[in-house]
């Protein structure tokens, strides 16, 4: 059995939420093989939430090394494991914040580094998505309540090399 403390967890973070879904998909249907080599691949619902609350708790200096036990045991389902693997498209900020801001997420940095320490000492490793900028047009068009003419006119494409 793995030691708990040996369990890493690997953070798939932004990229437009169809190709998310789409490595989901694809990581779910191997789900039984993967498994067996030791990883758990988790639906989003199912830590999310959790994952937010420890962020908040580590904020407030109220985070204990038991509550970072406890959100690991919870994803592990009591299985024997050493990585888990999860995935958050919106966790740096949506297409609409990149095409805002130019960049990901104002404050990305001290997010990812907030996510670290709320995990403790777990060794944690994090993928950001990058996409091809007609995905991610496409995605954050989606996302917002104005027409296709007044959205791109907001765009400076030549900014999403």
């Amino acid at each position: 059995m793995t030691d708990a403390k040996d369990i890493s967890i690997a953070f798939h973070v932004g990229g437009p939420e169809p190709e998310v879904n789409h490595l989901l998909r694809s990581l779910r249907k191997n789900a039984n093989e993967l498994s067996e080599k030791g990883v758990m691949v988790r639906r989003p619902v199912e830590y999310l939430t959790a994952i937010s609350e420890l962020m908040e708790m580590q904020a407030n200096d109220t985070l204990t090394p038991e509550d970072q036990e406890a959100f690991i045991a919870s994803n592990t389902k009591g299985q024997n494991v050493s990585r888990i693997v999860m995935s958050d498209p919106d966790f740096l900020g949506n297409g609409l914040d990149v095409l805002d801001v130019g960049n990901a997420k104002p404050g990305a940095g001290q997010k990812v580094q907030s996510f670290r320490q709320a995990i403790g000492t777990h060794k944690c490793e994090i993928f950001i998505g990058i996409c091809h900028p007609a995905s991610l047009l496409s995605s954050a068009f989606k996302k917002q309540d104005a027409d296709w003419d007044t959205f791109i006119a907001k765009i400076e494409l030549s900014l999403l090399r």
